[in-house]
């Protein structure tokens, strides 16, 4: 006895893979490392990171003529970091192309969130090696005073790499999926997983069609 053959989609979703990207760019706007010098601090943003920012002149005290002139970095600009640059268009890339209709959208998703992983990861390399290189003139070498520069990476950035390494995952995990019903289209089968792809020029997604016999 055959029944007669049920219709069923089975959508790809991309909101995991639109909302990660979407974490990652968010995170930008909270701080992403604590610049330290004895008791003073001061945060920056991810946003700040990529726009550039000024560099605070209390460390050590508000108005201290004598520790400004031997501290050259305090008060002027720290200039955009282009590794906080690449993590960020990464990120704007990767959530633009996760709504495309296009068959390598995935890969391109992939690539973007692999590409934000990275650049982060040279990011806090580069402002480690950097904090390194200042210069505190004499009183840096002073045992009194004991003054050492240190730059600290909170939580959030952490969690922006994460949230880059998610999207990495769930771009794999569409671009095989897309790639499986392609396949099942070309052999002319029915699909037994995730039955549809972002193929019609609309941006809507195509529908897979499973055929039960008994």
């Amino acid at each position: 006895m055959t029944q007669p053959t049920s219709t069923t989609s089975r959508p790809i979703s991309r909101v995991p893979l639109n909302m990660s990207f979407l974490v990652a760019m968010a995170l930008f706007v909270l701080p992403f490392v604590n610049i330290r010098c004895m008791y003073s601090q001061q945060r920056v943003t991810g946003v700040q990171l990529v726009t550039g920012f000024e560099n605070s002149n209390d460390f050590m005290g508000i108005g201290n003529r004598s520790l400004e002139r031997n501290q050259p970095n305090v008060g002027k600009r720290t200039q955009p970091n282009v590794f906080a640059i690449l993590a960020l268009v990464a990120g704007i890339a990767g959530f633009g192309v996760s709504f495309s209709s296009s068959r390598k959208a995935g890969q391109w998703c992939f690539a973007a969130a692999l590409a934000g992983v990275t650049a982060l990861v040279i990011l806090f390399i580069d402002i480690k090696s950097s904090v390194k290189k200042i210069d505190l003139g004499d009183l840096g070498k002073s045992n009194e005073m004991n003054l050492q520069l240190t730059a600290e990476f909170t939580e959030w950035y952490y969690l922006c790499v994460i949230a880059f390494a998610v999207s990495a995952y769930f771009a794999r995990r569409y671009m095989l999926a897309v790639n499986k019903v392609l396949l099942l289209r070309e052999l002319d089968l029915p699909s037994t997983g995730s039955g549809t792809t972002p193929l019609s020029p609309s941006g809507a997604s195509g529908t897979a069609q499973d055929d039960q016999t008994a």
